[in-house]
């Protein structure tokens, strides 16, 4: 684990110091990195889910064959 230093705003420090008393067992360290869990986990979703989106937008990918059913019923007809 490492150390570092995040600045808040009084609004966003007053929020959190209400929070971390009403939730038990909580303080503000375990708030915050449950925060930051939460929105790393959400944004790797939506880049997975806006990858996924381009690779369904993406035309086929030509094969070296062209037309892959045109290919089969030409090498079964070189078989009979």
């Amino acid at each position: 684990m490492h150390k570092t230093t995040i600045y808040l705003d009084e609004r966003m420090l007053r929020e959190l110091k209400m929070l971390t008393a009403k939730t038990p067992k909580a303080n503000m360290v375990s708030l915050i990195r449950q925060a930051l869990r939460e929105f790393l986990a959400k944004s790797g979703e939506q880049n997975r889910h806006a990858y996924l989106k381009r690779m369904l937008k993406q035309k086929p990918r030509k094969t070296s064959f062209g037309d892959p059913v045109s290919y089969q019923r030409a090498l079964r007809k070189e078989w009979k």
